[in-house]
């Protein structure tokens, strides 16, 4: 291979050669520089109007230029490389290195740096990139290809990269984008960063949504966070794809709903054995309240339906708690209009009351002291006013679903069963005790004209 030794500073202003080229020492090249065989730099090189290497260019030292550099074939640097002017590359370009390239760099093919980048023009990697260690990029990057960053990005500029961005970095900070600016990053339909109208928030939308009343996500420098839908749009959490929550343009929310919901609040569930909602007020003391309701008329007047009952497909009421006229009760419909076969009853109420048992019993877990009824005792006087037997069970939760951190899975809910105790309805006792008294008031009467005759 001939050895091209430097010329001094009155050198030719061109400089070609159409074979191998092996510079051992320095090289200082103050015109054009044409090789269109393998080059092999040892030494430390400089090119003041361009090098142009048609086939594989070698520099086991630094290689530095103040206008282009073009790489025709494949380009390994194992030193460091600093050009003032741009690069082009239609093959690899490998440095071990740190990299500096103030004019960016253009590459037709696969750019590989193992050290440290520095690119402060426009770059572009139609083939894709990877950078082993730091890139900075100060001005504009894009890409057609994959762009592989495996250690740290820091990009100052703007990023267009139409193919794929791959970073794999152990680091804390792994890709940095115009750092505490109001910039913007786009990928793919999402569109994050400053939204055009609100300085130093962070927001996240789709492209066609930015703006600071159609984002979906946002957060201003103190914390406050948003989660946002545009205009008459809903907002949905959603699990494996199925609505689990929607809350509609007037702030209406639907819970387990899979439709738009219509009352403030709209909880649905079908589950079999389950209770729809549960309210627990943790502390095990008489003053921990549950549920407050404020509604009707500022003095307590007229009629307020409090709570309303309606059967499972909405076709019956089948009872309310209201405020009527200042009294309060729980009320079972008794509209004429619910009513076939209307008659006097049957029922012998003294007799059912004479076999009523009243009896004084402490709770066992509280110990109070009651006057009442036991339900198996009335079940066997007048079984209308029991609810349940000694045979029924419940199901209950005894923990709700937990979480494990390693797995990321939720393990089921546990549940067990437990007796269902039975019951007395007290108001069903009522038309039993008016008959009653309705016989007795007979009875009474029949004495009085005995007594008169």
């Amino acid at each position: 291979m001939p050895k091209y030794t430097p010329p001094g500073p009155t050198n030719a202003p061109e400089l070609s050669s159409s074979g191998p080229l092996n510079v051992v020492g320095l090289a200082t090249v103050e015109g054009a520089l044409e090789v269109s065989g393998n080059a092999l730099v040892q030494g430390t090189s400089q090119f003041a109007q361009g090098a142009t290497f048609y086939d594989t260019l070698t520099v086991n030292g630094h290689l530095s230029g103040a206008a282009t550099a073009g790489f025709v074939d494949t380009v390994t640097i194992e030193g460091d490389a600093n050009i003032s002017g741009s690069v082009i590359s239609k093959g690899a370009m490998v440095s071990g290195g740190f990299g500096t390239f103030a004019n960016g760099v253009v590459s037709e093919g696969v750019l590989e740096v193992s050290g440290n980048a520095l690119v402060q023009g426009t770059s572009q990697f139609a083939q894709g990139a990877t950078f082993y260690d730091t890139l900075t990029v100060m001005n504009h990057l894009s890409g057609a290809a994959t762009a592989g960053f495996v250690d740290t990005v820091t990009i100052e500029g703007s990023v267009h990269v139409s193919g794929g961005a791959i970073i794999n970095s152990d680091a804390e900070t792994a890709l940095q984008v115009g750092v505490d600016t109001d910039c913007v990053a786009e990928i793919g339909k999402v569109h994050i960063g400053y939204d055009g109208a609100s300085a130093d928030v962070a927001t996240i939308s789709h492209i066609d949504m930015n703006s600071n009343v159609n984002y979906a996500l946002r957060q201003d420098a103190v914390g406050e966070t948003a989660i946002n839908a545009a205009g008459t749009k809903a907002l949905k959490l959603k699990i494996s794809s199925a609505n689990k929550l929607i809350m509609d343009q007037y702030g209406r929310v639907g819970i387990g709903a899979a439709y738009s919901p219509s009352y403030v609040l709209d909880v649905k569930q079908n589950s079999s054995t389950a209770y729809v909602a549960n309210f627990f007020h943790s502390g095990s003391d008489q003053d921990r309240y549950g549920i407050r309701i404020q509604a009707g008329a500022t003095d307590g007047a007229g009629t307020t339906y409090y709570v309303n009952c309606y059967s499972g497909d909405a076709s019956v009421n089948v009872g309310y708690l209201a405020n009527i006229g200042g009294t309060f009760a729980a009320t079972d419909p008794s509209d004429a209009r619910l009513k076939d076969n209307i008659r006097d009853t049957t029922l012998a109420g003294l007799e059912i009351v004479d076999n009523i048992r009243v009896r004084d019993f402490e709770m066992k877990k509280s110990g109070i002291s009651k006057t009442g009824f036991v339900a198996q005792e009335l079940k066997g006087a007048y079984a209308p006013a029991v609810a349940g037997s000694e045979d029924d069970v419940e199901t209950y939760v005894i923990s709700g679903p937990t979480h494990n951190d390693e797995t990321k899975e939720y393990a089921p809910e546990v549940t067990g069963e437990r007796p269902r105790m039975m019951g007395v309805g007290r108001d069903i006792l009522i038309p039993v005790l008016v008959k009653a008294v309705q016989e007795l008031h007979v009875k009474v009467k029949e004495l009085e004209s005995k007594l008169e005759e």
